[in-house]
């Protein structure tokens, strides 16, 4: 593996599975890079500077891409390029990187239309290491990461109108187990084993969950549900 000025080479092609990340060495610097690539030595992590380049990378090796790592700090027009190689390219994972919340603001105001939203992952950079790899395990699993930075700007910027949060008393008891692990971000899997279900059931709770608060997906009821419990806890204050 070359690297130069902390740009992994990227011309010559791999049959490994790979990882793209996209933005400078300040963000993702070679170190960083080394560290991932120890972690994950059956992935190839690679790095380009430019959306562009990202494409031209993303051409020869379509088939190899398992997610592409956005840094928050290239301009919003960045955060359209990726929004409209996704929407090109439906089976990359794509994930916002950010280190400061005025970048995570900045990208997320810049994303159009929910849909998109709702594929994001998210990896925040002034975590440990070991936070970082079970980020990226979490999403190489196929899952999706939302930090609870994200889910309070998403909440204090869309308001849950549409939400019934008078539904949160129609709630099950376990319904209300299986929302409050939605809320910290819990994956289906880490659900159903930390409540000792099977991720079927934990499905279905999902959907009766969503159904009971008029609400459209699962990111939609863990803000209901944030939402909720700030306006208990401030009423009891």
């Amino acid at each position: 593996m070359m690297v130069a000025d902390g740009l992994i080479q990227t011309t010559k092609y791999i049959e490994q599975p790979a990882v793209l990340f996209i933005g400078d060495s300040v963000n993702f610097s070679s170190m960083y890079l080394r560290l991932t690539q120890s972690e994950f030595p059956d992935i190839a992590i690679k790095k380009v500077a430019t959306l562009n380049d990202a494409r031209t990378f993303i051409s020869s090796h379509a088939a190899q891409i398992r997610a592409v790592i956005l840094s928050c700090q290239l301009d919003r027009e960045a955060v359209l390029d990726l929004q409209s190689l996704v929407d090109e390219m439906p089976s990359l994972r794509p994930v916002l990187a950010y280190q400061t919340l005025d970048e995570l603001r900045s990208a997320l105001t810049a994303i159009e239309g929910r849909a998109f939203f709702e594929r994001l992952s998210f990896l925040p950079l002034r975590v440990r290491m070991d936070c970082t790899v079970t980020t990226l395990r979490l999403i190489l699993s196929g899952e999706r990461y939302v930090t609870g930075e994200v889910l309070d700007i998403f909440m204090a910027s869309t308001a849950p109108e549409n939400s019934d949060l008078n539904g949160f008393s129609t709630l099950t008891a376990r319904e209300k187990e299986v929302l409050e692990q939605l809320a910290k971000g819990a994956s289906n899997k880490i659900i159903a084993h930390d409540l000792d279900l099977a991720e079927s059931t934990v499905k279905l709770h999902i959907h009766h969950i969503i159904s009971k608060l008029n609400v459209s997906n699962r990111t939609e009821a863990a803000v209901a549900y944030i939402a909720d419990l700030a306006k208990k806890q401030a009423a009891s204050s």
